[in-house]
């Protein structure tokens, strides 16, 4: 055609009609194809139409005319021939008809294309590719959807059954629902899929409802799993992706969760069979099928929960039962006898305290400990602990494997263990039980034999079970009882493993837990050295001659359980060795240190001693008591019971225990009259000549003392200052608090290591109310306020009138002495009480010493130390009457020689104030007062430099090893040149040697980046500190001295009664002042 002519609107559609009429024919089959000329024609003629000037410009028209191309195609050819077929012949003819309408649609927006890139664009009409699928939409997909859609279900349904089906022809008729809807998903989703949804949840609920009837629970859930497997299988052959999360909640729900209560309670294959018979690929299958279900893990984690209660349980009857059915004890055979022996050759070993005087005296408190004593359990008692470890093991072996360690079967396996671990067995605590466990492990000739990698291995799972237990204060105390007895009497198989075993406690419950247990190991190791160095200066000292093989073991009475103490005489065949033994290791150890009593605990000391029999001679391992009872054998043939408590001395519960381990247990060394079990005190006793062993060496234990009554009243005590201390803690913090409100923060605050008693909180709380610690609201008595405001003015009121007091001291009159030394000792006393701070009395005594009244405050702390219990940690007073008698005619030099002697110890390892504390928490006034009252009493500062060095080394990690120059934390710096400011200040500008040593090495290690922005911007002067090679003189910042310009009574007093409002929970120390 001439493209200069112009083109009228039904010549020029004539032209196009016929072009778009061999487009139809190609896609109905027939053998044509359009030229590179035919198409460019087209092209043209649409470009010209377009072009012309109007009015004969035809863009509207002909954009009018591509519309009805369609309408006409679809009418006349595609209609008919999806009419006329049905179901998958249907599908294929729409697929194929939406092929070719895509093809038909691509090609005239080709022929088009100027009316898409102008007029449209101009008129903001719908794309010519839009208006070709909105008219297959409109006339094939409007009219056929519901038709299609059934098709489709069918076919998924009849695939479900188990038939084949072409995929890739639903595959293709899915993907006409997505593609109409041109970029939105609404005709997949109202179309198809809510339908096919609905379909599929009602095939599988049919399904479900014969399944659960017909299957066992293993089957079913096979059946369940296999079905959603095929499901998303099936969306990702031919369903849409967005389908795949809906098909799968439609089928979960159907097939489980509808039916999960009656599928998992199923009486013969359900859950708890499944765990009773160790099913655990069920159990997994179980898990992966319910865990994607909202909530659906709940009810399998219950019936975890429940079934290992039971088991559990069943173990704890089991035990039981077996403890109702075992034998107890046996006859003892006895044989009338003959005196006639003496017993000679004997070595001695005991037991030393290193105590100041008044914890010696408390050290003796408690009941005897026997280091003979055998275990308490039986070895019925030992099974159950291993059956309960292997119980755990098997079932967090299943929450590993089975549950993919999913937080909700931990939870339950730790709630089901807290049922029955905290149940008591054959009358002993799960406390006891696994203290004990640990000792049949751990000490010599245990009862079970493993090797090192299986008691590592069964230590971590005992450490394990320890948190399930509630009472870990009643474990941490039966452990300490039976660690000492493993200690002292070289009972322990292995010391790393002892080790082991307290650094995987320390990281399950905290360093408090563990910090006397530490203390003892490290006191065997030092014991063991100071042996050795012992033996050395016998062998440099001809003079120092003990006479017998002595073995001293010296302890740190703190670090210890209690041991009963007496004042046993002894016989003379010891009585000369003892004292000459006592006198040669005092002599030792006085080169050692001038500054500690020895306190000799003969109650944990063993003799060998030489026994001639009749018929043969055997050496005697016994205890210190039964040595003695012994040898008084060697004097008199025949003794009675009350002879022999009177040459002894001894109360009468152990001369019954040491009596009955020689004359009615397994050795009769004496014959007692009358034969009986029993120790009477009427009973004789005599030597039996006769007795004999197949062994020439037999050790005599003592019969076991039961001391469980008493741990467990210490630990009832020792809750009951946990309790206090929480209680004012939280009311410290709260000021004001519901009763209700304040039981339930206790008991979080507490379950860390005891399960506090309801009762026993509203016990404590009552206390505090008649003690002025708490108070209730006048108007709502379930209210209660904290009374902490009047306890500080009280004390500050205290601290002023003495302060006044000891100055107006050297001033009054000689009538008045008296009287001002009563209201002195009634005011140190109220305010020793109310203040159980360790920081709080060093200022005290600080301020005391400086003021004119030294002799008189010097006084005052000897009243104090009539006081019971001070080294404990706690002031409580006994007595009042005799306060005005005692401060008379007292040296104070002597007293402050021997009050900061005898108790430098404690004062520095006080549990909440202790030195390191006061390190820790920058309390430099108080480290201040700690360093004048110490420094001028000898080798009184080597505690406190070896503290500040260990804490300045922790600060900053093992620089130690490294030695490179660090940045250190500004609270250590702080520290640091406090220390400094300290001992220059103090000393005059003449440092302390032994501090000097401390700076030499932290400067060593800390390097040139001993500054840092915070303590330069507080210092007046401070030093360019540029090279490494600085002397420690030159980086000693004078500005310091600003950081120690607090009072002393003031802060001291605040930090006393923070302190006394219990801080911090010391399980060991329980600080209540009785105040009132």
């Amino acid at each position: 055609m001439n493209q200069h002519k112009t083109i009228e609107l039904e010549e020029g559609w004539d032209f196009m009609q016929r072009g778009i009429t061999k487009l139809k024919r190609i896609l109905e089959g027939l053998p044509e194809w359009f030229s590179s000329e035919e198409y460019m024609m087209l092209y043209t003629t649409i470009y010209n139409m377009c072009t012309q000037k109007p009015p004969h410009d035809y863009s509207q028209q002909l954009y009018e005319k591509y519309k009805e191309a369609f309408e006409e195609y679809i009418n006349s050819t595609v209609l008919p021939s999806l009419r006329e077929k049905h179901d998958e012949f249907m599908l294929r003819e729409l697929v194929k008809r939406w092929a070719n309408h895509k093809v038909l649609v691509r090609w005239l927006s080709r022929f088009f294309h100027y009316l898409d890139r102008y007029f449209i664009a101009r008129r903001s009409l719908p794309a010519l590719n839009e208006v070709g699928l909105a008219c297959f939409r409109d006339l094939v997909y409007e009219e056929l959807k519901d038709k299609v859609r059934d098709a489709v279900v069918a076919l998924i349904d009849q695939e479900r059954e188990g038939e084949q089906i072409d995929r890739a022809l639903l595959k293709n008729v899915l993907d006409i629902f997505v593609e109409i809807g041109m970029g939105q998903m609404i005709y997949y989703e109202n179309d198809f899929e809510d339908d096919m949804l609905k379909d599929s949840a009602a095939y599988y609920s049919r399904k479900a409802s014969n399944w659960i009837v017909e299957d066992s629970c293993p089957d079913y859930m096979l059946k369940a799993e296999e079905c959603l497997k095929k499901e998303r299988d099936r969306v990702s052959h031919y369903l849409h992706s967005s389908s795949e999360q809906k098909l799968v909640e439609k089928v979960q729900n159907e097939l489980l969760v509808v039916y999960s209560t009656q599928l998992l309670e199923k009486e013969h294959s359900g859950c708890r069979v499944l765990l009773r018979d160790d099913k655990v690929e069920d159990l997994s299958r179980m898990y992966r099928l319910f865990h994607k279900i909202p909530k659906g893990l709940e009810p399998v984690a219950n019936i975890f929960k429940q079934h290992v209660t039971a088991e559990g349980t069943a173990l704890v009857q089991q035990a039981e039962d077996a403890a109702s059915n075992k034998v107890k004890g046996q006859l003892l055979r006895t044989k009338d006898t003959q005196p006639n022996v003496k017993f000679s050759s004997w070595s001695f070993s005991t037991t030393s305290h290193l105590v100041p005087i008044n914890v010696a005296a408390f050290a003796s408190a408690n009941n005897y400990y026997s280091p003979q004593a055998e275990n308490a359990l039986g070895s019925q008692e030992q099974v159950f602990v291993r059956k309960v470890i292997e119980l755990h093991d098997k079932y967090m072996a299943y929450v590993n494997d089975c549950f993919a360690n999913h937080t909700l079967f931990h939870k339950a396996l730790k709630e089901a263990f807290e049922v029955f671990c905290n149940k008591n067995v054959s009358g002993f605590s799960s406390a006891e039980l696994l203290a004990s466990f640990c000792d049949n492990i751990l000490k010599k000739g245990g009862s079970e034999k493993l090797s090192d990698e299986a008691i590592e291995d069964t230590l971590d799972k005992v450490v394990k079970l320890l948190a399930y237990i509630s009472d870990k204060d009643l474990f941490a105390e039966f452990y300490r009882k039976k660690l000492s007895r493993r200690l002292l009497f070289d009972k322990s198989a292995n010391d790393d493993h002892e080790r082991i075993i307290l650094s995987k406690l320390k990281q399950q419950c905290g360093g408090q837990f563990t910090s006397k247990m530490e203390g003892m190991v490290t006191d065997l190791t030092l014991a063991r050295e100071n042996q050795t160095h012992f033996e050395e200066y016998l062998e440099n000292n001809s003079n120092a001659n003990p006479g017998i093989d002595l073995t001293v073991t010296v302890l740190t009475t703190g670090f210890w359980p209690t041991y009963k103490s007496s004042d046993l005489s002894l016989p003379a065949e010891m009585r000369f060795l003892q004292v000459k033994c006592v006198e040669v290791f005092k002599e030792f150890y006085q080169t050692k240190t001038k500054h500690r009593k020895l306190t000799w605990m003969y109650s944990l000391g063993t003799c060998n001693i030489i026994g001639k029999f009749e018929p043969k001679t055997i050496e005697l391992m016994v205890g210190t008591y039964q040595a003695a009872a012994l040898l008084l054998f060697n004097a008199s043939d025949r003794l009675n019971y009350s002879e022999i408590k009177t040459q002894l001395n001894l109360a009468d519960d152990d001369l019954v225990r040491l009596l009955q381990s020689l004359s009615c247990a397994k050795y009769k060394i004496l014959n007692k009259e009358p034969h009986s079990k029993t120790v009477s005190p009427n009973d004789y006793f005599e030597f039996n000549p006769k007795f004999t062993d197949r062994m020439r060496r037999i050790r005599i234990p003592l019969p076991p003392v039961d001391e469980r009554k008493k741990v467990v009243e210490d630990v009832d005590k020792d809750r009951r200052y946990a309790i206090d201390a929480s209680i004012v803690r939280i009311m410290k913090s709260r000021k004001v608090l519901g009763h209700q409100q304040l039981v339930m923060e206790c008991v979080e605050q507490l379950s860390r290591m005891f399960k506090p008693d309801f009762k026993a909180i509203k016990k404590r709380i009552e206390d505090l109310i008649t003690r002025d610690y708490l108070e209730r609201d006048k108007e709502n008595p379930n209210l209660f306020r904290t009374a902490s405001e009047m306890v500080v003015e009280s004390a500050a009121n205290y601290v002023l009138l003495l302060d006044c007091y000891v100055w107006c001291y050297c001033d009054v009159a000689a009538g008045y002495k008296y009287w001002m030394q009563v209201f002195m000792v009634i005011s140190f006393v109220l305010l020793a009480i109310c203040l159980a701070s360790r920081g709080a009395l060093l200022s005290l005594l600080e301020m005391l010493v400086a003021s004119p009244g030294w002799k008189m405050a010097a006084n005052l702390f000897v009243l104090l130390h009539s006081f019971k219990d001070i080294g404990f940690g706690f002031v409580r007073y006994a007595t009042v009457e005799d306060s005005a008698e005692g401060i008379k005619g007292m040296d104070g030099k002597k007293v402050q020689n021997e009050l900061l002697d005898v108790y430098s110890t404690q004062l520095l390892e006080m549990e909440n104030s202790r030195c390191r504390v006061l390190l820790r928490d920058d309390k430099v006034e108080d480290l201040s007062t700690m360093y004048r009252l110490c420094h001028k009493i000898p080798k009184a500062l080597e505690p406190v430099a070896n503290i500040f060095k260990q804490h300045v080394t922790a600060e900053d990690g093992d620089n130690e090893v490294s030695h490179q120059p660090i940045q250190c934390s500004v609270i250590t710096m702080r520290l640091v040149f406090n220390l400094i400011a300290i001992t220059d200040r103090d000393n005059e500008g003449e440092r302390e040697p032994i501090f000097q040593e401390c700076f030499s090495r932290i400067y060593h290690w800390f390097g040139p980046y001993y500054y840092c922005h915070e303590l330069v911007s507080s210092c007046t002067a401070p030093p360019a500190a540029e090279e490494e090679e600085v002397e420690m003189e030159e980086v000693t910042i004078k500005g310091v001295v600003c950081f120690l310009t607090t009072p002393i009574a003031e802060d001291a007093i605040v930090e006393a009664v923070q302190f006394a409002q219990f801080n911090s929970y010391a399980p060991d120390v329980g600080i209540l002042p009785a105040m009132r």
